[in-house]
């Protein structure tokens, strides 16, 4: 039953496990279902997938080791899928169309949330908080946000530009980012 045929069950195609793309991701991107969109070239479906689980898919598409490419099942038959590419392809459509998808929702709590430093974990940690509808305050030490995003990873391999379009989005969604703010100093 989960041999050979571990994809298929007594309902038909439905899957019995997760696909060896989705298991080897980190952050567990429905990679299938991605592919099926921008196969339908269904970009903004393709989008609002990865960003269940990704505010970020225009940096990890260009950063991110890509394991998920190292277990593709296609690389059996020719080659491994390029996910990566078509992550950082799709991440692009969604900051060049942010407004559509880096959106408040309609919906407020009264919660406020504050969110110390702008690095990867903080930008991601700010997208959640003001997806739920909370006001979210963002404190940065340095002068300019993305924290290793801004300071760590080489112009070459993630552009300038990329975390500066994120931390836009971010503030279209209402967050508000503080710089030059270190915790404990008045």
């Amino acid at each position: 039953f989960f041999g050979e045929n571990r994809y298929h069950s007594i309902f038909g195609a439905s899957r019995m496990s997760e696909s060896a793309c989705v298991h080897a991701c980190p952050n567990h991107t429905e990679v299938p279902a991605v592919m099926s969109a921008v196969r339908k070239k269904d970009f903004a479906s393709a989008a609002a997938k990865l960003l269940e689980v990704n505010p970020m898919p225009s940096v990890t598409g260009r950063v991110c080791p890509h394991y998920c490419e190292k277990d593709c099942g296609r690389a059996g038959f020719d080659s491994a899928v390029s996910i990566r590419e078509v992550e950082r392809f799709v991440g692009d459509y969604a900051l060049d169309h942010a407004s559509e998808f880096y959106k408040a929702p309609r919906s407020k709590t009264r919660k406020q949330a504050a969110v110390v430093g702008s690095g990867p974990a903080g930008l991601a940690a700010a997208y959640f908080l003001a997806k739920a509808g909370h006001q979210v305050r963002v404190f940065e030490r340095m002068s300019k946000p993305g924290g290793m995003l801004a300071y760590g990873i080489p112009a070459y391999r993630l552009p300038e530009s990329v975390p500066a379009k994120v931390v836009g989005a971010l503030e279209s969604m209402g967050v508000v980012f503080e710089l030059d703010a270190e915790l404990g100093k008045a």
